[in-house]
Order: structure tokens, then C-alpha cells, then sequence
């Protein structure tokens, strides 16, 4: 079998990725076949327009922002459909905005791959030139970027929606390997993609909200009825962390040793399990708090925090 952590695997299984048997054969099929995605979507017209466009700047250093973009329209109009070529423009401004925004928390995501990936779009917002970008070497955040532009193309009735990044990069420092990664995402969306689209929040993030705020009732009214005198919605400090199963808020090592054990099991359920045991830990102290002091006890970023969860982990 190719090499693999042992974690890696674990995760491949329980996320029905991997068969019960010819799994070299497998992957190699998977890999062939991502490798195909990656020509068709990424090696095509969006590219040789980069090119030119690229060319088009380094020889005319003293163009105005106007002349750029007549040049732009131009070039896009040689190749493809011009609101095509925006639209996909758009998901990949957007995969580089929250991709950036989340290096601070993963920051393993600065680690160099040993191969090339290329730069797609020359836009306002990332004045990209090819010869800034051979000089800097393709790390594991361009994987992931490549990775939800393939997804965001290959799934266009979803697109790219701000917290699929947080959900991609757990799987990227496990497995790691780009195609494997991409079509264990893929199977993670299958889960958690009501949760994320505008469509079906009324089924599902709306239901899991009410779920979990019915569950808190019931479990810990104390704590349900001080929190409601507050003003506060319990369910919506929550968001984020049933949205990204936990990966938003949390350090990389502990989200991954959380997956560990919600991945084989009803994700939702896991979850509720994880911040009704916080909530008990806390009791004592939102029983008190005011509402700022009740914002700070259930902001699970300062290092004592993570302290509490870990020995929740270890229970």
C-alpha cells in the first residue's frame, strides 16, 4: 500500500473512501482520474489567459488600471464566455481570501509540496506575475486551494462556500496526498453540505440549531434558562463549530484528535456530546456571568480552553 500514517488510513476507511480490498489498485485508479481533473479544469483556457495576461503586464509596466482591463476582456473573449470566465474568477477570489485569512491557525499549511502548482487568474484583488510566483515555492496551501477550486468546479449546483476550507484542512495534514484528500472532502460535503448551503438551512443548520438548544433544555435547563435571561440564543455561539465540525475555532492537533473519534460516529450527536460535557464543566461559571463574561467562558481560544477539552478528550 502506497505510505500512508496509520491515522491517514483510518480516516480514508471511516470515511468510505477506501474498499475492503484491491486498494492499491484503487488509489492508483483515483489517482489517474484526479490527475485528469486537474488537466481538464486547471491546464485550460483560465491558464493561457493568466499567461498572456501575465506577458501582456510585464511589457507594458506603465499601464493604467483601465488599459489593464480592456486588455483583460480582450484576452478573456479569445478563449471563452466572458461571464463564464468571471464566475469562476469569483470562487477563486474567494478560495484566496479565506484560505489566507486561516494561515495563522494552520500554519502547516506554509509547508512546501515538492511539485508546481500554477497560478489561474490575474485579478485586481492578486496582481499575480509569473515570474514572482517560480520564485515561491508551492506549499500545502496551494493543495488546498487547488483542491476547493476543483471541488467548486466539478460541483457547480454548490460552488465555493466560506467554511469549506476549515473542513478541508484537518484532511490535508492527515492524508496529505492531493487526490485522496480531494475525494475525501468530497465524501465530508456529502455530510455536511446542508449545513453550509443558503438552501437548505431551513433543514439544516436551522433544525441542528433547534436540535441542540431543545437538548441543552432538557440535559441542563440551569444553564439554558440563565443563558435565555441574558438574551442569548445558546445555539448561535455554536455555529461555526457544527458548521466546520470544530475546525474554525480550535488548535489544528486537537480538532484532528476530535475527528479521531466523531468520524466514526454520527457527527451531530458527537458534537452535542462534546459541547454539552464543556457546557457542564463551565456550569458553575455561566451560572454566574454576565453576558460578556458568558461570551468569554464559551470562546474556547485562550490556552485554559483547550486544557478543558483535551481533559474531556481523556475521560
Amino acid at each position: 500500500m502506497h505510505n500512508y500514517s496509520e491515522r491517514a488510513i483510518k480516516w480514508m476507511m471511516v470515511l468510505g473512501y477506501l474498499p475492503s480490498d484491491g486498494i492499491d489498485q484503487f488509489l492508483d485508479k483515483m489517482e489517474k482520474k484526479y490527475s485528469q481533473f486537474v488537466i481538464d479544469i486547471t491546464k485550460s483556457n483560465e491558464q493561457l489567459i493568466f499567461q498572456q495576461l501575465c506577458k501582456y503586464s510585464l511589457e507594458n509596466s506603465a499601464q493604467t488600471e483601465q488599459q489593464f482591463e480592456e486588455q483583460k476582456r480582450k484576452t478573456i473573449s479569445q478563449y471563452m464566455n466572458i461571464e463564464q470566465y468571471q464566475q469562476n474568477e469569483k470562487d477563486y477570489v474567494m478560495i484566496e481570501i479565506d484560505n489566507i485569512r486561516i494561515l495563522s491557525k494552520y500554519e502547516f499549511l506554509k509547508n512546501p509540496c515538492n511539485f508546481n502548482i500554477e497560478q489561474l487568474f490575474y485579478t485586481n484583488h492578486y496582481t499575480f506575475k509569473s515570474n514572482q510566483k517560480d520564485a515561491q515555492p508551492t506549499t500545502y496551501l496551494d493543495v488546498q486551494k487547488r483542491i476547493l477550486y476543483i471541488y467548486c468546479r466539478l460541483h457547480p449546483n454548490i460552488g465555493y462556500i466560506s467554511g469549506m476550507n476549515y473542513l478541508l484542512a484537518p484532511i490535508v495534514n492527515v492524508i496529505q496526498k492531493e487526490a485522496d484528500c480531494y475525494y475525501c472532502f468530497e465524501l465530508l460535503m456529502e455530510k455536511q453540505q446542508h449545513l453550509l448551503l443558503q438552501s437548505d438551512h431551513q433543514k439544516g443548520l436551522k433544525a441542528t440549531m433547534k436540535s441542540f438548544d431543545e437538548l441543552i433544555k432538557k440535559q441542563e435547563p440551569q444553564i439554558y434558562d440563565h443563558v435565555n435571561e441574558l438574551g442569548i440564543i445558546l445555539s448561535h455561539n455554536f455555529v461555526r463549530w457544527f458548521i466546520t465540525l470544530f475546525a474554525s475555532d480550535l488548535d489544528i492537533q486537537l480538532v484532528i484528535e476530535l475527528w479521531d473519534r466523531m468520524l466514526v460516529q454520527e457527527y451531530q450527536e458527537y458534537q452535542f456530546k462534546i459541547i454539552l460535557e464543556l457546557l457542564r464543566a463551565l456550569k458553575g461559571k455561566i451560572l454566574k456571568s454576565n453576558i460578556n463574561q458568558f461570551l468569554e467562558l464559551i470562546s474556547f481560544t485562550n490556552e485554559n480552553q483547550v486544557k478543558l477539552i483535551n481533559s474531556i478528550l481523556n475521560k
